[in-house]
Parts: structure tokens; C-alpha cells; sequence
């Protein structure tokens, strides 16, 4: 592999958007000086990156998605805690009024 193509690499490697990837593509597909090999290892590389990109991605949305939703069951938990605390207290008050009885 080319000096020229390590650099590349490089910069594929370091890429942390699918944006910043796609900018290196096309630079190194345009890129005439570097041989087939080269180009296909290349290629290769930012496809790996790509899915890599990607599913971190859609990882994050997952995890994102999972503490929106146990944060709101935490909510409505908490809600219906709230909302079953009267009723005990009703309960417990007509308890008291009957054993005086």
C-alpha cells in the first residue's frame, strides 16, 4: 500500500460522521495515482467504517429509546403511587372507624 493510500486509510479510520466518509470516498476515488489494489482495500475499508457509522448510530437511538421509555414507566409509577396513596389512606380511616365499633 501507497503512502498516499496509508493516508487515506488513515483518514477513513479517524472518520466520525457518515458525512466526513463520504468526503474521503470521493477524494480517493478520484484520486488517479493510486493502483487498482489500493482502491479496492480502500473501498473495502470505508464500507467497514460505513456499517460501523451506522449501527452506532442506530445503537444510540436504541439506548435513547429505552431510557425515554423507563424514565416514563418511572413517571407513571410514581403517578400511580400518588394516585394510590388517598385511596389507602381511605381504606385505612374506614378500617379505624369500623373497629371502633
Amino acid at each position: 500500500m501507497t503512502n498516499k493510500a496509508k493516508t487515506y486509510l488513515k483518514n477513513i479510520q479517524e472518520a466520525d460522521t457518515e458525512k466526513k466518509l463520504i468526503g474521503i470516498e470521493i477524494a480517493f476515488k478520484q484520486d488517479m495515482t493510486l493502483s487498482c489494489s489500493d482502491l479496492g482495500s480502500l473501498c473495502k475499508a470505508a464500507e467497514d467504517k460505513r456499517y460501523s457509522l451506522r449501527n452506532n448510530e442506530e445503537t444510540l437511538k436504541l439506548k435513547q429509546i429505552l431510557f425515554f421509555r423507563t424514565q416514563a414507566g418511572r413517571l407513571d409509577r410514581s403517578g400511580d403511587r400518588a394516585a394510590e396513596k388517598p385511596l389507602l389512606q381511605r381504606l385505612a380511616g374506614h378500617r379505624g372507624s369500623g373497629a371502633g365499633r
